[in-house]
C-alpha cells in the first residue's frame, strides 16, 4: 500500500526543509559572522539586513489577491500562469516605489546605498511568489523545487558577494535579488505551460480581494515590529538579537511543512483521513525539534556568533511560540481548506475564511502594538537590549498561543477535529532518550568554526538518531510508514 499522496508530498516538504535547515543556518551565519570584519559592526549590519527584510513586505501587499486566488484557482483545473506573473510584474512598479520612501527614512547615512538598492528585489521576489502560488495549486512538489533552488542559490551568491568579493550589506541584497531570480526561473520551468495573461480573471482577483490583502496585512504586522524597532531604539542591535534567536528557533516551525499538501488536498475535496494524517506527522517532528531547541539553545546561537549566546531565553520563547506556529498554520490550513465557499459565490461574513481573518489580523495587530510601546518604553527606560529581546519574544509567544487556542476551539466546534489528531504523548515519550542524552553531553565547548559546526552536528544527529529509534518503538503507525516509505508498498 502506498503512502498518501498528501502523506508523501509532506515528507518531501519536510525534507526539502530538513535541507533548509542547514542552508539557512549557513546563510544565517555567513551573515552574522562575513558582513563586516569586527563583532559590533557584523551583529549591526545583520540588524540593517533584517530591517530591509521587513521593509521589503508592506509594499508586496498589492500582490496578495493574486498569490491568494492563483493557488485556489490553480487547485481546481484553472490555468492561470500568465495572468499571475504578468499582474504580478506589472504591480511590482508601484511597490518598488512605495518602498522607496519608507527606505529612505529607515536608512542612516552609512547604509543608505543598499537599502536604496533592495528595491530591485521586489520585482523578482512578486514574480517568484506568483509563480510559486500556481505552483502550490497545481503540483506542491514544483513548490519545493523553486525552494530548493532559492535556498542554494542564495547561499551561494551571498558567500560569493560577501567573501572573495566583501560587499557587506550590498554583498546581501544583490545575493537575494540573484536567489529570487533563480527561483522564479525554475518554477516557470517547472510549470512549463503559461496561458494567456486574462485581465478578466485578474480583475476577478481583485473585486474578491480584500480577504488577501488583510490576511498579508497580518503577515506584514508580523514583522513589520523589526522594520520600526531600530528607529525607535535608535540602534539595529535588538533587530539583530531578536532575528538571531528567530532564525536559530525557526527550523522548529519547518514541521508545518509536512501538512503542506493538505490545503490543495482539502480543496480539491479530502477530508478527516487526510487531516489524521497530516496532524500526526507535524507532531512526529515539532516535538523533538522544540524539545532539542530550548535544550541546546546556546549551542545552537554560538554557531551563529558568540556574542548571539546571550540571547539564549529568548531563542527558547520563540522555540515555543514556532511550535505552536506550526499548530496554528495546520489548523488554518484545515479551516481554509474545508470552506467550499469563495466570497465571490455567497455571503462573506459567517464563513470559516472570514473568522480565520478576523483571528490573524487582531491577534498580529495587538502584537505588533504590544511590541511598538515596549519598544518606547525600553528606549525611554534605558532597559538592558538582552532584557528587551526577550521581553520581544515573550510578546511573539503570547500572540502564537493565543491564535493557536482560538483557532482550535474554531476547529473544534465547526468541524468536530478530533483531539488525537494532535496528540503529543507519544512523541513525548519518545522525546526522552533524546533529551537525556544532550543533557549529558552538555553544551557544544568553544572551538574553533569547523570544529565547533561538526560538533554540533555529531551530538544534534545522535540526538535524532536515539528519538527516531525510541519512537519506531512506541508507535506501531511510525513504523509502517518507515516501512511504506522504504519498499514503496
Amino acid at each position: 500500500m502506498f503512502l498518501p499522496r498528501v502523506v508523501s508530498t509532506g515528507i518531501l516538504a519536510f525534507s526539502v526543509r530538513v535541507m533548509s535547515v542547514f542552508t539557512g543556518l549557513a546563510y544565517v551565519t555567513l551573515l552574522t559572522r562575513r558582513l563586516a570584519a569586527d563583532a559590533a559592526t557584523s551583529i549591526a549590519m545583520y540588524g540593517y539586513w533584517s530591517q530591509i527584510q521587513a521593509l521589503l513586505l508592506y509594499p508586496a501587499l498589492v500582490s496578495a489577491p493574486i498569490v491568494f486566488w492563483a493557488t485556489r484557482d490553480a487547485a481546481r483545473g484553472g490555468r492561470v500562469m500568465g495572468t499571475s506573473l504578468a499582474g504580478a510584474l506589472l504591480l511590482s512598479i508601484p511597490a518598488a516605489l512605495a518602498y522607496l520612501p519608507a527606505a529612505v527614512m529607515a536608512a542612516r547615512p552609512e547604509v543608505f546605498s543598499p537599502f536604496l538598492l533592495a528595491a530591485l528585489i521586489l520585482p523578482a521576489s512578486m514574480a517568484a511568489q506568483s509563480l510559486d502560488a500556481v505552483a502550490r495549486g497545481r503540483e506542491p512538489r514544483y513548490s519545493l523545487y523553486g525552494l530548493v533552488a532559492f535556498e542554494l542559490g542564495k547561499l551561494a551568491a551571498t558567500y560569493l558577494l560577501l567573501v572573495p568579493v566583501p560587499l557587506s550589506l550590498t554583498g546581501a541584497v544583490l545575493g537575494m535579488l540573484t536567489a529570487r531570480i533563480v527561483q522564479s526561473i525554475i518554477l516557470a520551468l517547472s510549470i512549463s505551460t503559461i496561458d494567456r495573461p486574462s485581465l478578466r480573471t485578474l480583475m476577478g482577483w481583485y473585486r474578491a480581494g480584500w480577504l488577501p490583502l488583510a490576511l498579508q496585512l497580518s503577515v506584514i504586522l508580523s514583522t513589520l515590529d523589526q522594520a520600526l524597532i531600530p528607529i525607535i531604539y535608535g540602534r539595529p542591535e535588538p533587530t539583530a538579537f531578536f532575528n538571531a534567536a528567530q532564525s536559530a528557533a525557526a527550523p522548529v516551525g519547518y514541521s508545518a511543512w509536512l501538512s503542506f499538501a493538505l490545503y490543495p488536498h482539502l480543496l480539491a475535496g479530502g477530508g478527516i483521513g487526510e487531516m489524521r494524517s497530516a496532524g500526526r506527522l507535524t507532531m512526529t517532528f515539532a516535538i523533538p525539534m522544540l524539545l532539542g531547541a530550548i535544550t541546546y539553545a546556546p549551542s545552537i546561537l554560538g554557531l551563529l556568533r558568540p556574542e548571539f549566546g546571550a540571547a539564549t531565553l529568548a531563542m527558547r520563547l520563540m522555540g515555543l511560540a514556532m511550535f505552536l506556529g506550526a499548530v496554528d498554520l495546520f489548523l488554518e490550513s484545515v479551516l481554509t481548506g474545508v470552506e467550499r465557499r469563495d466570497f465571490t459565490e455567497g455571503r462573506v461574513w459567517g464563513t470559516l475564511l472570514s473568522t480565520n481573518l478576523i483571528i490573524r489580523l487582531g491577534i498580529t495587530s495587538m502584537n505588533f502594538l504590544a511590541s511598538i510601546i515596549l519598544a518606547f518604553y525600553a528606549a525611554l527606560a534605558g532597559l538592558d537590549l538582552i532584557y528587551f529581546v526577550t521581553l520581544w519574544a515573550l510578546l511573539h509567544l503570547a500572540a502564537a498561543s493565543a491564535s493557536t487556542l482560538i483557532r482550535l476551539r474554531i476547529a473544534r466546534e465547526h468541524i468536530h477535529l478530533p483531539l488525537g489528531v494532535l496528540n503529543p504523548g507519544r512523541y513525548l515519550i519518545a522525546s526522552i532518550p533524546m533529551v537525556v542524552f544532550l543533557l549529558v553531553v552538555g553544551q557544544v565547548p568553544k572551538a574553533p568554526f569547523l570544529q565547533y559546526l561538526f560538533d554540533l552536528a555529531i551530538r544534534i544527529g545522535t540526538g535524532a538518531i536515539l528519538y527516531f529509534g525510541s519512537l519506531s518503538l512506541v508507535d506501531r503507525g511510525f513504523r509502517e510508514r518507515v516501512l511504506r516509505l522504504i519498499w514503496g508498498r
